[in-house]
């Protein structure tokens, strides 16, 4: 098992920036397209800042789950680690 150290504060920062642009990008895309409809529609109807949150979350919660990181995460080699520093 190989120990990585914790990622500093400014790169987690940068991490969590780049996946809330992926999603304010992805909504923003919808707003000017129209497509997917589904999410058009939605996006009508829902405030745009709380779907921009509902769409950061879901984000984070799948690639962690299916990939073990986000694309900030693979983008700056940050590990998500466990309580025992390693992943």
């Amino acid at each position: 098992m190989r120990n990585h150290p914790e990622a500093s504060t400014g790169k987690q920062r940068s991490v969590g920036l780049i996946d809330g642009l992926i999603s304010l990008v992805i909504v923003s895309l919808v707003f000017v397209t129209g497509k997917p409809s589904l999410l058009y529609q939605l996006s009508i109807t829902v405030n745009s800042t709380i779907l921009v949150i509902i769409l950061f979350s879901i984000h984070r919660l799948l690639a962690l789950m299916l990939f073990n990181q986000t694309i900030g995460m693979r983008l700056l080699k940050v590990v998500l680690l466990n309580g025992d520093a390693s992943h």
